[in-house]
């Protein structure tokens, strides 16, 4: 997802509204028809480029070869096609790649020729996959799309975006040229069929004037407007939309284990709830079939971050609704911290540390576990994920919030940034997830609709919702049997109040009061309120900044305890696991009970506490002295 800057907006409306009214095509091609263009689209003297986009159904399963591109003698020609046996074929003294044609789904093919080294360099989706120095071809036919020189070996598919290039093109050029529209006055670019004609029987070459003997001419049975469909190949601010039932991305484990992120690292990532609840959903997880690394988590009320045995928590309540983006950042040390950052901004820490599993995928939108389905899925949006092994300031973090990086920077070890298809439009066979560093990590779409709201693409652009203050203090002490607040602010623009909330179980809060902001300063503001009765136990406190737009932010929880001696409490630390704290306690002996009454543990508190893990669901007894509590866990 690309920032759009304040002084490119209007020429970027101004060309989505152009690309609009001009159909977004693709050339249909049912084996019976082809394109014929001039000779010497590819020079076999010198240097080249051919990339396009393919869409190809299924393999004919013909036991023939079938052509996606080709100019040259026949016999010694250069052709890009798929072979019998359903890989790729780069001809003709290169010939069988070994790499698998993909199909089924809209696919990005690239080949680079460096004349001197006859290197011959083949990618897919910005990836490179093959190399030889076995390539020459002989010239004295024309360019063709869609069959082989001699109009034998046709193919059944879809092409779009076909480019031919002077130079062979460096790897990063090749991912930008994706979905990146050439500069015209690039004398490099010598071919450039958009595909975007949408009726009629000519394929334009956009890189020169139309007639010119780069034109290609559109032949046979199924020539003209039956030719022609609809393409989701284009560049666009877009994000992905989860329908929270079984969509996901799936990002293989990367070489080396570097998404383990041993020594310490950050992951951030853009999410827009459409709704939460008091269950958890998973936006990020770096878990499969060999256990839990670690895996990011939201509730109504909290954050969580899950290492395979309990999952530790941050009170924030990130904000639901179609509209609220939200960009939360992850800087690990590798240890047992996790520095959590709300729009750039410090909210906390969570203790905990991370996984023993080691080469685990990366997951978007769902959790994947050991054994057993997937569970915890995700409603609402994400975009731009990025990864880095590297531990990130917060002021790297806030500084490209809202920029797109180049994916060359150093440490980012993954980036998704989503930015193609139509958003909320038809993109279907659109599945792969471009990573847009040099690893080339690509992820896989899959379940998602690709039509429709739901579950595809969607217009997103990278502009965070400025916070109506910058909070430089928080603190809650108990003062007799009251709770006295106290924050100070830095500065502040259009604020309007502070909402006060308290929480007895740090899940669900109430407004118990309020005070009027500043509105506008630049100065330090010093604020205090007093809650003159606080319940027993624990009181979790917190404040909504919002200004006079309504849009609102989360200050960082608070805690005070007003304790009971010899209280027994407890409380849930993850799906299988719960702590439990007497109050005022210290050393004393404990047992764990089944609904059933049988025994099941013993133990001793640590000053006053323990830790119950590896629970099924159900209800459980502890009882310590004198004193029992009922546990009821999901």
């Amino acid at each position: 997802m690309r920032k759009i800057y304040p002084f490119l907006l209007l020429s970027s409306c101004l060309f989505l509204t152009k690309h609009t009214l001009a159909q977004n095509s693709a050339l249909n091609l049912t084996g019976s028809n082809y394109v014929t263009a001039g000779e010497d689209v590819i020079n076999p003297n010198g240097d080249f480029t051919m990339e396009l986009w393919a869409n190809i159904p299924q393999a004919m399963n013909d036991g023939n070869t079938h052509q996606l591109v080709s100019e040259g003698s026949f016999g010694t020609a250069f052709y890009i096609g798929y072979g019998a046996d359903g890989t790729i074929q780069v001809g003709d003294f290169w010939g069988p790649t070994g790499i698998p044609m993909p199909f089924g789904q809209w696919a990005h093919i690239a080949l680079t020729y460096t004349y001197a080294t006859s290197l011959t360099t083949l990618y897919i989706n910005g990836k490179q996959v093959a190399s030889s120095t076995s390539f020459a071809f002989t010239d004295d036919q024309p360019f063709r799309i869609g069959v082989q020189t001699d109009l034998s070996q046709p193919l059944t598919g879809r092409i779009d975006e076909v480019k031919a290039w002077s130079t062979p093109r460096t790897p990063s050029q090749v991912k930008a040229d994706m979905f990146g529209v050439p500069a015209f006055n690039d004398n490099a670019l010598v071919a450039y069929y958009k595909m975007d004609d949408g009726g009629g029987t000519l394929a334009t070459n956009s890189a020169g004037t139309t007639g010119n003997s780069q034109d290609g001419a559109i032949t046979g049975d199924a020539g003209g407007n039956n030719s022609w469909v609809a393409s989701p190949i284009q560049y666009g601010n877009n994000g992905l939309v989860f329908d929270g039932v079984d969509d996901q991305v799936n990002i293989p484990a990367a070489t080396g284990n570097a998404y383990d992120l041993a020594g310490g690292g950050t992951v951030e990532f853009w999410v827009n709830p459409t709704t939460l609840t008091s269950s958890w959903s998973t936006i990020f997880g770096n878990r499969g079939a060999g256990g839990v690394r670690y895996s990011f988590h939201l509730s109504s009320t909290q954050i969580g971050l899950d290492n395979g045995t309990t999952i530790n928590t941050l009170d924030y309540a990130v904000p639901a609704g179609t509209t609220n983006w939200t960009h939360l950042a992850f800087v690990m040390d590798g240890v047992n911290t996790t520095t959590v950052y709300v729009n750039g901004i410090l909210q906390g820490t969570i203790t905990g540390t991370m996984g023993s599993s080691t080469g685990q995928p990366v997951t978007l939108g769902i959790a994947k576990n050991t054994s057993g389905a997937d569970d915890r899925p995700f409603t609402g949006g994400i975009d731009e994920v990025r990864i880095w092994n590297t531990q990130r300031t917060g002021s790297e973090i806030l500084a490209n919030r809202d920029n797109t990086l180049n994916g060359t920077e150093s440490g980012l070890i993954g980036q998704f940034s989503f930015d193609q298809g139509i958003s909320n439009g038809n993109d279907q066979g659109l599945t792969t997830a471009i990573d847009n560093t040099t690893l080339a990590n690509n992820g896989t779409l899959a379940n998602f609709a690709l039509t429709g709201t739901t579950s595809n693409f969607t217009l997103h652009n990278l502009v965070a919702v400025p916070l109506p203050l910058t909070l430089t203090a928080f603190t809650a002490n108990r003062s007799g049997n009251e709770t006295v607040l106290q924050w100070q602010t830095a500065t502040e623009e259009n604020t309007r109040d502070f909402i006060i909330e308290r929480s007895s179980d740090g899940k669900t809060y109430t407004d118990i009061g309020a005070t009027a902001a500043a509105g506008n300063s630049s100065s330090p503001r010093d604020y205090a309120w007093t809650d003159p009765a606080p319940g027993g136990d624990n009181n979790f406190y917190r404040l909504k900044q919002v200004d006079l737009d309504g849009n609102f932010a989360y200050s960082p929880v608070r805690v005070v305890s007003f304790p009971s001696a010899g209280k027994l409490i407890w409380y849930l630390t993850g799906r299988s696991s719960a702590g439990i704290l007497l109050q005022q306690g210290t050393n004393e002996n404990w047992s764990l009970f089944d609904a059933g009454g049988r025994l099941l543990r013993t133990g001793q508190l640590s000053n006053g506490r323990t830790q119950l893990s590896q629970l099924p669901p159900g209800i459980y007894f502890v009882r310590v002295a004198t004193n029992t509590i009922s546990i009821a866990l999901p």
